[in-house]
């Protein structure tokens, strides 16, 4: 019963993670604030994405623009601002490099 019940837990979190970094990816920054603030997934943000660059989702905010869903992150104190990508970038580099206010 605790497996099964950890498994839903598991899938309803990479559930939530995909809905969040296809809303960072298509540049829907209200939705993704509403994701980050209202689900306890704090714990996932600082995972890295082979898939997408080996970016983090504070990585690919900062690569798509997007600083209120960046400063959401940051303010979840679980993003991990130093995390270099496949290309050798951080989210501070990405943020400067695309002018981010």
């Amino acid at each position: 019963m605790i497996i099964i019940f950890m498994n839903i837990i598991q899938m309803s979190n990479e559930n939530l993670l995909n809905r969040l970094v296809d809303r960072i990816l298509s540049n829907d920054e209200t939705n993704a604030i509403r994701l980050i603030n209202n689900n306890n997934i704090n714990h996932l943000f600082s995972q890295s994405y082979p898939q997408h660059n080996n970016n983090t989702l504070l990585t690919m905010a900062c690569s798509q623009k997007l600083s209120k869903v960046a400063l959401a992150l940051l303010d979840s104190h679980n993003a991990k601002p130093d995390h270099v990508n496949a290309d050798g970038d951080t989210a501070l580099i990405l943020a400067c490099n695309n002018k981010m206010t």
